[in-house]
């Protein structure tokens, strides 16, 4: 909904005025119920609030917001948008190239393993990179395509539940995926990759996901190699502390 001059209805110290130079496109109005729904639609007919009806949607289960949708059920991306980097071109240099990268990886979170798939193009950000598209960068901008067609819905956390944090370390990269039983079944709240190598994998996951494990009872799934690098004597220089 977009109240009409919303903002020309909230009084202000004149001297604020000048500070306030800013755009709130769109606004959201979440309701637990269609009772509580149909009572704050009210109000805003108490204040003497207007609605801008061409703008104005009310009682959806479901709406698009920032690239995503919402629904009852977790977080997909939008449509629209998917459509949008389905159809783009085969880059041609190391600007469309870059482009494509930004794109996809807006929505990296939904694709499993993303960074493994897009690494044959991440070479072109590179400073003094060349560009040259060989067989690999056409296998990853077709993959990466691909698996936006059909991505996972993505659930919401329930704090009250207990999380799952799968790590995968492979030599060039890091890969976690934090995940939660509902309903019996194992359901993906995100995923997440990074180019990184050894146990570091298992730092940089818990710090990915921090906001969700912290102070939560959770477990972590790993590769015991991972494990086993911190403890090989010869990589004794800081994992030393970790014994015992």
């Amino acid at each position: 909904m977009d109240i009409a001059s919303g903002y020309w209805n909230v009084p202000m110290a004149a001297d604020s005025v000048e500070k306030t130079a800013f755009i709130c496109k769109y606004g959201l109005l979440f309701s637990d119920n269609f009772s509580t729904h149909l009572i704050s639609l009210k109000q805003f007919r108490e204040v003497g609030f207007q609605l801008k009806m061409k703008k104005f949607k009310w009682a959806r289960d479901q709406v698009s917001l920032l690239g995503h949708v919402i629904t009852p059920s977790g977080i997909l991306p939008n449509p629209e948008k998917v459509k949008a980097v389905i159809n783009v071109k085969r880059p041609h240099d190391l600007h469309t190239a870059r482009a494509f990268l930004g794109l996809t990886s807006y929505f990296r979170r939904f694709i499993p393993g993303y960074t493994g798939i897009s690494d044959p193009i991440e070479r072109f950000k590179l400073n003094g990179a060349d560009f040259g598209w060989t067989d690999d960068c056409e296998a990853a901008f077709t993959q990466l395509k691909r698996r936006l067609i059909e991505p996972p819905i993505l659930i919401y956390s329930h704090f009250s539940k207990r999380f799952k944090l799968y790590v995968g370390c492979a030599k060039l990269a890091v890969g976690a995926c934090l995940m939660q039983t509902v309903d019996g079944r194992i359901k993906g709240i995100a995923y997440a990759c990074k180019l990184l190598i050894e146990c570091w994998g298992i730092v940089w996951a818990t710090r990915m996901f921090r906001c969700y494990l912290d102070r939560q009872e959770s477990d972590l799934f790993t590769d015991p190699k991972t494990l086993a690098w911190v403890f090989n004597e010869n990589n004794r220089t800081t994992s030393a502390k970790l014994d015992g």
